[in-house]
């Protein structure tokens, strides 16, 4: 390290006006923000509308603004930035989650902290004058230095000093540097008088989150949080967030995706004193949310990976009811939803052993119709999915749950075929929304219109339908139950490769006889609904976690080479999908943190039963013992390249059960009658 005094100088000699951090919008207030965005989202088609107008002629509950502050709901991620026009642009999915908590509830208020951690310096500063480009998060940055300087026994700094040395600084790179020069207590810049009467940027940091503390004109980390958010947050998760964020800061479009996607990062620091919210530990609770039991884990990670699940296991495992009580689950216990033998958000239909095509279940157009004066008219005769897929439209924040009751008793290929194909057309934009293709065409005959009529009474989603076909919903989860014997058809690769298979075979004959209810705990949009479709969609944000499974599944790719089981690139995405949203569930059953290596093994342990095992079939010609020891060899030892712990097919006090192990132990033992397969 250079003489301190030189680094100070050149440093001081550096600045000019335009070194600071600038928040270049007025309001710097995330609560009046909001109630800004709440305006905007109160326009039914902004794109016919002066948007300055309305703003003049409309307020939320007495808040009046000018339509500028929507610059800054833009900056908090609140409303979408695709444009240079407001009535070109929408709310987005983080918007969409605040509006279901009061302002200044505890959940309202860990969102907003989400926000505010997740703005960068790049995004802020958007003058056309300022030739600094910053590549900052400004939260984090300030508690790296103070945090740093705290471990060196220095407990606080002038605020001349956070504006001069901290708040001029251009990327992490800096970090280093910038502790030293604090260290020797320069003196301030002389552009700091400029700094601190045109930054703003303090301004919107103290307003909005306790994380730092003012006193006597030197700044700190509130003592209440020195450890805290250290220990239980930025220990477990800053370091993740952070990197992923500065991974992206270059990507306009990726770090739009995580700015206006909901991250669940269960902090609140708009408090005096430390309060944090982990779904896992139960004294940490919401009083009006209950925790999430960790059994259920499986079914609800599967399920936002991609909404398209087999259930299989033997007869009166409880198949069908788990269904129907992840439905029950989304509703608030007692009310009259929850409480319902069937929750609306749920719809059973029985397959039946003669279907052969899809018209029992999306419908058919019927020739024998007629209209009022008796001439012929077709009309449409709509199927039990097709009612449900328009009810599901309706609700687009309720996760809607679909079982099909013995799945296989007729050829799932054949009945269910516009399904398989449509649910591979899913595309993710920007803001977590994730469109399809139609499963129905929209058609210019008059049945067409009619229906459209019959399944909605909302305006808006008719015209939808009218214009683009009648689309899978986002919210729409489809689960089919499985039983494999001589009454059942057997399952397609065409099908194992579009869906998530998840076995049932363990009973607990003393289990379920004190409660009427699975007990799951709340659920909702943001555990079971996913807003990504493609590992494009998630690997610059967690590009490290995702080249760890990467090469993991090359080398158990290595072993399936010139067979047909080896996997492709839709595996490979559903992979990704499953090991990112396994990464929020760190805790075990006594709320103790996990290791972050041993979530992601423990999930591609768990991915390769359901999307690699489950497609292995065939007789020894076709798998033989060598093959499934090969394999075996290669999960255990990838598994144990991640994490620094032993797998084996069963638990004990020196291993980690792995089910895939346990599941290719069984497949070979299967495989003395001559022929095996995944399937009980």
């Amino acid at each position: 390290m250079k003489d301190i005094s030189e680094i100070v100088k050149r440093k001081q000699e550096s600045l000019t006006l335009k070194s600071i951090w600038t928040f270049a919008k007025q309001e710097t207030s995330f609560d009046n923000v909001f109630k800004a965005a709440c305006i905007f989202a109160s326009i039914s088609h902004p794109e016919n509308e002066n948007i300055e107008d309305y703003f003049l002629q409309h307020d939320f509950n007495g808040f009046k603004c000018n339509h500028r502050m929507l610059s800054s709901a833009q900056l908090f991620g609140l409303v979408s930035k695709t444009g240079s026009r407001y009535s070109q642009e929408s709310v987005t999915p983080v918007f969409r989650e605040l509006c279901k908590y009061p302002i200044g509830s505890d959940e309202y208020n860990t969102i907003k902290t989400e926000q505010l951690l997740k703005i960068k310096m790049s995004a802020i500063i958007d003058r056309n004058d300022n030739e600094n480009t910053h590549h900052i998060l400004p939260v984090f940055y300030i508690f790296d230095v103070l945090y740093a300087l705290h471990l060196r026994g220095i407990e606080s700094i002038s605020t001349e000093q956070l504006f001069s040395y901290v708040m001029t600084c251009d990327s992490y790179d800096d970090l280093e540097e910038t502790v030293e020069i604090l260290s020797a207590n320069p003196l301030p810049s002389e552009h700091v008088d400029y700094y601190i009467g045109n930054s703003r940027m303090w301004t919107l940091i103290d307003k909005n989150c306790k994380l730092f503390k003012i006193s006597n004109g030197r700044v700190s980390i509130n003592p209440n949080y020195i450890e805290f958010f250290y220990n239980h947050f930025y220990m477990n998760t800053k370091n993740v967030i952070e990197s992923i964020l500065n991974s992206i800061i270059d990507y306009p479009e990726a770090y739009s995706k995580a700015l206006t996607t909901y991250q669940n990062l269960d902090i609140d620091l708009t408090q005096d004193t430390p309060k944090a919210f982990n779904r896992f530990k139960e004294d940490n609770q919401p009083e009006n949310k209950e925790k999430i039991t960790l059994q259920y884990r499986l079914f609800i990670t599967a399920i936002k990976s991609k909404p398209f699940v087999l259930l299989a296991g033997i007869s009166g495992t409880g198949k069908s009811r788990i269904v129907r009580e992840l439905a029950r689950a989304c509703w608030e216990k007692g009310s009259k939803e929850y409480e319902d033998p069937k929750p609306m958000n749920f719809e059973m239909v029985q397959v039946k052993p003669n279907w052969h095509d899809s018209s029992e279940l999306i419908g058919y157009v019927s020739r024998i119709g007629v209209d009022k004066e008796g001439n012929p008219r077709p009309v449409f005769v709509a199927g039990d999915f097709l009612k449900f897929v328009a009810r599901a439209w309706e609700e687009p924040d309720v996760p809607y749950f679909l079982c099909l009751d013995e799945m296989n008793l007729a050829p799932v290929e054949q009945y269910f075929a516009e399904y398989l194909s449509v649910i591979e057309s899913r595309k993710a934009d920007e803001n977590g929304n994730v469109s399809t293709d139609p499963i129905l065409k929209k058609s210019k005959e008059d049945w067409y219109r009619v229906l459209t009529r019959e399944l909605t009474d909302d305006d808006e989603i008719r015209k939808r339908f009218l214009e683009d076909g009648i689309c899978i919903p986002q919210n729409l989860i489809v689960i089919g139950t499985v039983n494999m014997d001589e009454t059942t058809f057997s399952f397609s690769r065409k099908v194992l490769d579009r869906a998530m298979t998840i076995e049932m075979n363990e009973v607990d004959l003393a289990d379920n006889l004190d409660s009427r209810h699975e007990r799951i705990g709340k659920l909702g949009a943001a555990e079971l609904i996913g807003t990504a479709v493609e590992g494009v969609d998630i690997y610059s944000s967690y590009k490290e976690v995702c080249d760890t499974a990467i090469e993991y599944l090359q080398k158990v790719n290595y072993k399936l080479e010139g067979t047909p089981f080896k996997i492709a690139y839709r595996t490979r995405n559903e992979v990704l999908l499953y090991v990112v949203n396994n990464l929020p569930y760190n805790s075990d059953e006594d709320s103790d943190d996990l290791k972050q290596e041993y979530v992601i093994a423990r999930a591609l342990d768990e991915i390769t039963n359901m999307k690699i095992l489950s497609r292995i079939e065939g007789d020894e010609t076709r798998v033989s013992k060598t093959f499934l020891d090969d394999l075996g060899k290669a999960i255990k030892e990838g598994l144990e390249e991640i994490f620094d712990g032993p797998f084996d097919k069963v638990e004990s006090d020196d291993a980690f059960k792995s089910v895939s192990l346990a599941k290719l132990d069984e497949m070979k033992k299967r495989l003395d009658s001559g022929y095996t397969s995944f399937w009980s």
